[in-house]
């Protein structure tokens, strides 16, 4: 078989495996939902929403082996960060997180459905982007989290897991920052390059703000 077919063959193999995958961690829990276990089912959601969209970029960018193994890679580490999510389900209480949060972190997920859509939409439209336009719509995704709210949200998912926060944050950070240097290295637009340096930058606070709490919790 032509390494093409084999290639094709296993970016169809993972997407089902997405597909499927979504389809169950998306079956709501037993009883009332109140607003964060929502809140909680619309990260899940969305996070393997972005891993489907990256898998439609390793897709479309299949023929440049290096471009299709990235989006491979980001799409299973969305995968990860859905699975750390889902494991706080059943272990919130809504007085875990103050309203005031919810109700942010529900506004920054609106923004990022949006987001989501038109990247989908795009990549309908031009089945295949080229490196380009996929650094381009990667970071107008990514650039609709709020670093503050994301913050927050984190602080308050620390005192119900430090291990499970600590390592979601880790895969956060490292997500922000594999993106980062990605397009530092492959792109010479200059207005990639400068919102890559700012997203790099944010992956630096992220990890070491997650690094002073370790210490913290040590001391």
């Amino acid at each position: 078989m032509p390494k093409s077919s084999k290639t094709t063959s296993f970016v169809d193999l993972l997407q089902s495996f997405y597909k499927c995958w979504l389809e169950n961690t998306h079956l709501p829990g037993p009883g009332v939902r109140n607003r964060l276990e929502e809140a909680l089912d619309r990260a899940i959601s969305l996070r393997t929403r972005t891993a489907e969209f990256y898998l439609g970029l390793a897709r479309a960018l299949q023929k440049e082996s290096d471009e299709m193994e990235f989006w491979l890679g980001r799409a299973l580490n969305e995968g990860n960060l859905s699975n750390l999510l889902a494991f706080f389900r059943n272990k919130l209480k809504e007085t875990d997180v103050p309203p005031d949060i919810v109700d942010r972190l529900a506004t920054m997920q609106n923004q990022v459905s949006n987001s989501l859509r038109t990247a989908e939409e795009r990549l309908r439209r031009t089945p295949l982007p080229g490196p380009a336009l996929s650094y381009q719509w990667a970071l107008d995704l990514v650039g609709a989290l709020e670093e503050e709210v994301f913050a927050e949200a984190l602080a308050c998912l620390f005192p119900v897991s430090s291990i499970a926060t600590t390592a979601l944050k880790a895969r956060a950070a490292a997500q922000l920052k594999s993106l980062a240097l990605h397009i530092l290295e492959h792109s010479v637009d200059l207005s990639l390059r400068q919102k890559a340096i700012s997203l790099k930058e944010w992956s630096f606070r992220l990890a070491n703000a997650g690094a002073a709490k370790d210490n913290a919790l040590q001391e």
